[in-house]
């Protein structure tokens, strides 16, 4: 019997895991219900041996306790930095394509950056970055610290934006980038949450994983061994006597008698299997909200254009999607964002489909989602090869 048991394998459950271990405790025992453990962080292996992340991707400023654990584990040689300041918006008004920061030594660009910003108007803009600033610089925004920004928590994010900074602002920056990096519109999360992917974006100073997060995987089984964690184990119902912890069963069949259990689920899941959850626990976890994506990755020949001019991607704002029929909000350039992730003389292209467009294309067959996104994506980009 262990006396702790671990409900989840995903960054949760593993982070708790580490913990215990770098405490000298290793009385515990992680159950999953899939035939993996990692939960978002899973990587596509290439036939080079390359690994290409799927689902989580990026190493946002913020997650100051993900970097610590990175360090840990001996794995910050693999950190790279990877610029949001060289992501590309795609303005539909005027067809522009344009930079949060251009390169002042190109003129086209500045020119297209001034139309974007006399579009949003400048001090609106300028009023929203300085809001930002004053709420994250200076280390004050990370993950788990929440004080920083809770008096402006009363609205959701697209209401408070456009009350505050104008609708310009809201439908010209604020929206294509939480659409690019939270995979969902600003209207479906908090103020506090807009606020962190906002200055994500505007500091740039994001970080991949050249040998894909699940690197961070492989570590953290060795660092707690094969008998610490079992898969396909679904835990049903987290048993409590009384106020007292008695153990856990499973779909199995099985229970696991235990002191001690971390919930390292999905809110839904929590709220399902703990029955005796105190209603004003379980009301507050139901306010968790999520977002249906679906990644598309596509790997073709290197193409003909230099991504180190051109940018590590593009984000699309709700108004251009509709305007082209686009089924995603943003498309990420492998080549240009980790180098060391793609093989020689080729390119992985990221595509992330949320919201209503992933729950029509969820049971499509690959063929269908693959026509769908390569006639989308060479709608926007002449360069995409045919193949």
């Amino acid at each position: 019997m262990a006396k702790t048991i671990i409900v989840g394998s995903g960054p949760a459950g593993l982070i708790a895991a580490h913990t215990l271990v770098r405490e000298g405790y290793d009385d515990f025992l992680i159950l999953e219900k899939l035939d993996r453990i990692g939960g978002r962080i899973e990587s596509f292996e290439t036939p080079q041996g390359k690994f290409i992340d799927v689902a989580s991707q990026l190493v946002h400023p913020g997650y100051k306790m993900a970097k610590t654990i990175i360090e840990e584990l001996g794995l910050s040689e693999h950190l790279v930095q990877s610029s949001m300041l060289r992501q590309r918006l795609f303005d539909e008004s005027q067809d522009l394509m344009v930079y949060n920061n251009p390169p002042q030594d190109n003129p086209e660009a500045v020119a297209q950056h001034k139309k974007w910003m006399d579009a949003m108007g400048g001090e609106n803009f300028k009023a929203f970055v300085d809001w930002c600033r004053e709420r994250c610089a200076d280390g004050k925004m990370y993950e788990g610290e929440v004080t920083w920004g809770l008096d402006v928590d009363e609205d959701e994010f697209a209401a408070y934006v456009e009350k505050k900074f104008g609708k310009e602002v809201l439908e010209r920056f604020a929206q294509p980038i939480i659409s690019a990096v939270a995979l969902t519109f600003p209207e479906k999360i908090s103020t506090l949450y807009g606020l962190q992917i906002a200055w994500t974006v505007l500091v740039g100073n994001v970080a991949v994983m050249e040998t894909g997060l699940e690197a961070i995987i492989k570590k953290l089984k060795e660092e707690f061994g094969p008998d610490r964690y079992k898969v396909s184990s679904e835990v049903t119902e987290i048993v409590v006597d009384n106020g007292v912890t008695k153990g856990v069963r499973t779909k199995n069949g099985d229970f696991y008698e235990c002191e001690n259990v971390i919930c390292a689920v999905e809110a839904p899941t929590a709220i399902k299997i703990i029955p005796s959850l105190p209603p004003v626990m379980k009301d507050a976890i139901s306010t968790v909200k999520y977002s249906k994506v679906m990644t598309v990755l596509t790997f073709t020949d290197k193409m003909p254009i230099d991504f180190n001019v051109f940018g590590t991607g593009c984000m699309f704002n709700r108004r251009t999607r509709e305007k082209y029929d686009l089924p995603f909000g943003v498309v990420g350039f492998k080549s240009a964002r980790a180098p060391k992730a793609v093989p020689p003389g080729k390119e992985c292209t990221s595509l992330f489909i949320f919201d209503k467009t992933a729950d029509e294309m969820w049971n499509w067959p690959d063929e269908k989602i693959e026509e769908k996104v390569l006639a989308s994506i060479r709608k926007m980009f002449d360069f995409y090869p045919d193949k």
